[in-house]
């Protein structure tokens, strides 16, 4: 373990935030061109108005409760006209969020204060580089996309911390936990994988939690289905080469490019070209999957990483594990908006204090590389814009599809290719994480002992 006298105040983080916070409120009244610049640097797509995710919940709510199919076209939202509703269709049942329309404002500054005051119950840094690193992902491009449009991934984020308080206390506490994870993922969908932080209960409390969230997916499933439908439908068109990251970006990326040069030199036809990109890069990402697994096992068995995770106290290994599925989970069920990565805030610290609990050095170096990684992937859309200013690169709107816009030079496809491979390598690591928290959690130990137990016995005189 290292030592060092680095004592950083618990309220630092939350207070630079906050601070920061109040500088683009005053650019944003007073100095409206500075803040349009500010923030095109940092997410590209500046919104006409602040929180503009958060203002198409209520609107969509109020149009859906005045008869209008909103899966079709929400009239309500005249941010972005004619933008058809992709939520889960429980939203829409949320009829008390019609009448906030008009304090979307308030509501935004006040997630914002939240979101940042919640940071103070994260782990502290324990040098003054892990602060740096800590700050510079919790004031990032992902960060500031996410506050900026006050997606609901903010609210997630929240509702996780709270999550992450209640499983440190009684079992009925655990358990209200465990149904806020249930009702986040009835709302979002991706928040279920959160329970793996049942695996630590015992196997009648494991069982009971994972009937009940398989019986709310259930119920939604089969009390929308048709709604669902065109929810999956609306899913927004990917973007390989900007403000997203998910397990499809490089191999479609790749695959498109391919298409594109087999199309000139063969002179394929467009679905012939098409064809091509889609068999390719399923080809891709499954060799990609495979390596990427094989890499997770080979430094589970050659590193002390999963030696190191038990001296996490259970509040950092929890913020580790919580946040590092979550990821997971986005990362290979398909795209998302790069605001998602602000829950790589929530386990970096842990990440960090592991770099200092793992005995080897080797092994220290490994996990501080992926920290590195994770403040290098949150800040590529800026990195992006710096680039398009200096003339190296061409700036990709967001949702074009590949076909029709990518990067246009060496600098450009560079940072691609280089932020696709951190991605991989921050899953990597995150996948060694997860298998060891998983073969070590109370709940698989007793299943492999059984079994284990079942088969002596059997083999016994």
């Amino acid at each position: 373990m290292k030592r060092n006298d680095y004592t950083p105040s618990r309220a630092a983080l939350p207070l630079t935030g906050l601070a920061i916070l109040a500088v683009m409120g005053v650019f944003y009244v007073w100095l409206p061109g500075l803040y349009q610049n500010i923030m095109f640097i940092m997410i590209k797509v500046p919104a006409p108005r602040l929180f503009a995710d958060w203002d198409w919940l209520p609107s969509s709510v109020k149009c859906w409760s005045h008869g209008v199919n909103v899966f079709v076209d929400n009239t309500c939202y005249t941010i972005f006209p004619h933008s058809s509703f992709n939520y889960s269709p429980l939203w829409l049942r949320a009829r008390f969020l019609a009448p906030l329309e008009p304090w979307t404002v308030p509501i935004g500054i006040i997630m914002c204060v939240a979101w940042f005051t919640s940071l103070a119950l994260l782990p502290q840094a324990r040098t003054g580089r892990d602060q740096v690193l800590i700050l510079a992902t919790s004031l990032s491009c992902a960060s500031f996309l996410a506050l900026e449009r006050m997606n609901v991934d903010v609210m997630l984020f929240l509702l996780i911390m709270v999550v992450i308080g209640l499983h440190r206390g009684p079992l009925l506490w655990r358990l209200a936990g465990y149904g806020l994870i249930i009702l986040a993922g009835l709302l979002k969908f991706y928040p279920f994988v959160a329970l793996i932080l049942v695996l630590r209960e015992r196997r009648a409390v494991a069982a009971m939690v994972m009937m009940a969230a398989a019986a709310a997916l259930g119920a939604l499933i089969l009390s929308y289905p048709r709604e669902l439908s065109w929810m999956l439908h609306n899913l927004p068109p990917n973007s390989f080469f900007t403000l997203q990251f998910g397990a499809r970006d490089l191999p479609a990326g790749l695959a498109a490019m391919l298409a594109l040069t087999a199309r000139k030199l063969l002179h394929l036809t467009p679905p012939a070209m098409h064809a091509l990109a889609k068999t390719t890069s399923s080809v891709i990402l499954l060799v990609l999957t495979i390596e990427t697994i094989l890499l997770a096992l080979r430094i589970g068995r050659r590193t002390d990483v999963a030696e190191s995770f038990p001296r996490l106290s259970v509040r950092q290994s929890d913020l580790l594990i919580t946040g590092a599925v979550l990821i997971c989970g986005c990362f290979f069920a398909g795209q998302s908006v790069i605001y998602r990565a602000i829950f790589l805030t929530m386990l970096l610290p842990s990440l960090l204090i592991l770099s200092h609990e793992t005995c080897d050095g080797g092994t220290s170096q490994l996990v501080r590389s992926v920290c590195y990684a994770i403040v290098f992937v949150v800040w590529v859309p800026a990195i992006e814009v710096m680039l398009a200013v200096l003339r190296l690169t061409n700036i990709i709107p967001y949702g074009a599809s590949a076909f029709d816009v990518m990067p246009e030079s060496m600098a450009g496809f560079l940072l691609w290719v280089c932020s696709e491979l951190a991605w991989w390598w921050i899953i990597a690591l995150l996948l060694t994480i997860l298998g060891g928290f998983v073969v070590r959690s109370p709940l698989w130990m007793k299943l492999v002992g059984r079994v284990g137990n079942g088969r002596t016995g059997a083999a016994s005189p």
